[in-house]
């Protein structure tokens, strides 16, 4: 499991930047439980989030079976009993980033792993906006021939109907993210 987060690191509680690979506990509502997960700073692992900065990031748990996250939950970073950073869930992906190779040793292999994931994402994200899209003027062409023969031609009813009920979730998916 991927998370896709927007982070935001709270002021006055850390003193100094984190950095991709902290792994601090984290809670919500949804999994009031601690549960540990590793933290990629995008697009630039080597990137730092000072104390009051935001910063988009992957969240990679480390026992994934134990998190319960969909997209619009607020996840709590905590160190020891101190809430140090939120993170707004925009996304959640199946998969994983492979773990380093060697920690901190082989930054050009952490890269790669980095760099597939986003590409990965950002894919995602590009096949959705299209679909959204091909919806969009899909509902466009209907309400420009409200007898929808034209676009029941083309579609045929089945796939018109199926074409708004896909726009009606991506546009609640677009809502909620």
């Amino acid at each position: 499991m991927i998370i896709l987060a927007d982070l935001h690191i709270l002021s006055g509680v850390r003193k100094t930047a984190i950095l991709s690979q902290y792994r601090p506990d984290w809670v919500s509502e949804r999994k009031p439980e601690y549960n540990c997960a590793r933290v990629v700073l995008v697009p630039n692992p080597q990137a730092s989030l000072a104390p009051g900065q935001n910063g988009a990031a992957i969240l990679q748990p480390m026992s994934p079976e134990l998190w319960a996250v969909e997209p619009g939950d607020e996840l709590e970073a905590r160190e020891g009993s101190k809430t140090v950073a939120v993170a707004k869930v925009v996304g959640v992906l199946a998969g994983e980033i492979a773990p380093p190779r060697a920690l901190s040793t082989d930054l050009e292999g952490l890269n790669q792993d980095v760099t597939l994931a986003i590409f990965q994402a950002e894919g995602l994200v590009r096949d959705a906006i299209r679909a959204y899209e091909g919806l969009v003027e899909i509902e466009r062409r209907i309400a420009d021939h409200p007898d929808s023969s034209p676009v029941e031609r083309e579609f045929g009813q089945r796939g018109t109907e199926m074409a708004r009920k896909r726009l009606e979730v991506l546009r609640s998916v677009f809502k909620s993210g």
